[in-house]
């Protein structure tokens, strides 16, 4: 083995040729820079020695975390020797730790002119590529590296999930339960396999699936004295059911509160302080407990994403007697009907940033105003947090009423949709509150559009009031815009 192929089997070991996709877009400059710098003498005196020398030190800071000095240092190696490997991959690697994705893939692809037949680089690549929104381009290359190599589970992992963003959900299960069977404990690929057969309505099997959730990185699943609830009766007992996962999620699953209630006993919900005034609205609950309270005494437990599964759900048993959520009886928000409007709407058209697919799921506001802006039409925002600011920056933004500072919790926000005519939104936990509450909304996805939103359909089975709006190609919100103006002009009546 040589010292190059040894380092380059360290560095994956430690994780560095395959990094979790939470990255964003840069230049493929990156790339030309850093070794250019180096071969000119602009970036830090390389230590003595020879490229492989000054990759194993420019490995010790990637390893530290010091992603800009191993940046430097693999260029330093490169510029010595072009060809080295190793040095290629691990900079790919960390240009992607840093968001620069074009440089990302330059690097990759100069790895693969050198060594065209290594299924690792071609797997990364396709990955990157993947990242980038390259989505026919990233599934070429994952099906170079399972050609080269067939019987690599994470290769063909991987190209399951470029299938799957492709919104190929039923070839990506079948890559899925391929990797799985050479590799049943394969983690990641479980989890992935459990979202791609809730993708498709594969209800039982996909919640079954959907609990190698808990195996996940930093998802530890919580331990109590009493035992998790088997779906059993539950007269003369109080079962908890705690909060998981987003604001969305546990909107979208307190419907099953009152089946749960209907099993006998009384039930305790733990959930989000935001969500804690709505959920007192929710059939079933008996009491409300804000995540990090005491809880009260309870004899049974369960996880609130666990309960279709516990439940048996079945698309044909989704508990869906819509509004399951209302505004509270006593609130302070009223918004008074302008003028000439025949519409009132209610818009949100960011998620949150912490989450790696925001990017894809939130829209462009302007063109989002752009079809709003015409006459009868009063606009309301409903968005928080860093995205609001996008109002003040937008040429349409005088035209909207900013209701964000109005809103402390998730009962302020169903007051204000209460009296809207029409909420338009990207897949948001606004998209959920007003599906669950039965009000008009127009939910904007992406192509590649979340489990729930299935695929192809204009309606879902959890909301069946809501209408969905779909990008025909990946990142195409032109066409979505386009068909939400002739929905709004067919109900403005021309």
């Amino acid at each position: 083995m040589t010292a190059d192929k040894s380092s380059m089997d360290a560095a994956n070991r430690q994780g560095l040729l395959r990094i979790t996709p939470a990255m964003v877009v840069a230049a493929r400059k990156a790339h030309e820079a850093a070794v250019k710098a180096a071969a000119k003498g602009t970036a830090k005196e390389p230590p003595k020695g020879g490229a492989e020398e000054i990759f194993k030190a420019a490995l010790d800071q990637h390893y530290k975390g010091k992603l800009e000095d191993a940046v430097q240092g693999y260029g330093r190696a490169l510029a010595i020797n072009p060809r080295h490997v190793g040095s290629h991959n691990c900079m790919a690697a960390a240009l992607r730790q840093q968001g620069k994705l074009d440089a990302a893939i330059a690097c990759y692809k100069q790895s693969l002119v050198i060594q065209p037949n290594d299924p690792s680089a071609q797997s990364c690549l396709g990955d990157v590529l993947r990242e980038a929104g390259h989505l026919g381009p990233s599934l070429i290359a994952h099906q170079r590296a399972v050609k080269m190599k067939p019987l690599l589970p994470e290769a063909i992992y991987r190209m399951g999930l470029a299938l799957r963003d492709l919104g190929q959900a039923t070839s990506a299960v079948s890559c899925f339960e391929k990797a799985l069977l050479m590799k049943p404990d394969f983690v990641d690929c479980r989890y992935a396999h459990a979202l791609s057969l809730l993708r498709i309505g594969e209800y039982k099997k996909g919640f079954v699936e959907f609990e190698w959730r808990w195996k996940l990185p930093g998802n530890r699943p919580r331990r109590y004295k009493q035992p998790l609830w088997d779906g059993s009766d539950l007269t003369g007992r109080t079962i908890l059911l705690h909060q998981e996962q987003t604001f969305g999620d546990m909107i979208q699953f307190i419907r099953y509160a009152l089946p749960v209630k209907k099993k006998g006993g009384a039930v305790v919900v733990e959930c989000q302080p935001e969500l804690a005034r709505l959920f007192l609205t929710a059939p079933g609950v008996d009491k409300v407990v804000s995540t990090g309270d005491a809880l009260p005494d309870f004899d049974v437990y369960a996880p609130m994403l666990s309960l279709p599964r516990i439940l048996k759900t079945t698309m044909a048993t989704i508990p869906a007697d819509i509004p399951y959520l209302s505004r509270p009886v006593n609130h302070d928000i009223h918004i008074p009907v302008p003028k000439g409007v025949r519409l009132m709407v209610g818009i949100a058209w960011s998620g949150s940033p912490a989450n790696a697919y925001d990017r894809h799921r939130s829209c462009p506001l302007d063109g989002l105003l752009r079809l709003l802006s015409r006459a009868g039409i009063a606009v309301y925002s409903l968005q928080k947090g860093e995205a609001a600011g996008q109002l003040a920056e937008s040429a349409h933004g005088p035209l909207v009423a900013d209701l964000g500072g109005s809103i402390h919790d998730f009962a302020d926000t169903a007051a204000i949709i209460s009296q809207l005519d029409l909420i338009i939104t990207v897949d948001t936990a606004a998209a959920h509150l007003a599906g669950a509450m039965g009000h008009p909304v127009w939910v904007l996805l992406p192509f590649s559009a979340g489990w729930r939103w299935l695929g192809e359909c204009d309606e879902s089975p959890w909301y069946p009031g809501d209408r969905l709006f779909r990008q025909s190609r990946p990142g195409r919100w032109e066409d979505v815009f386009a068909d939400v103006e002739k929905a709004l002009t067919k109900l403005l009546g021309g």
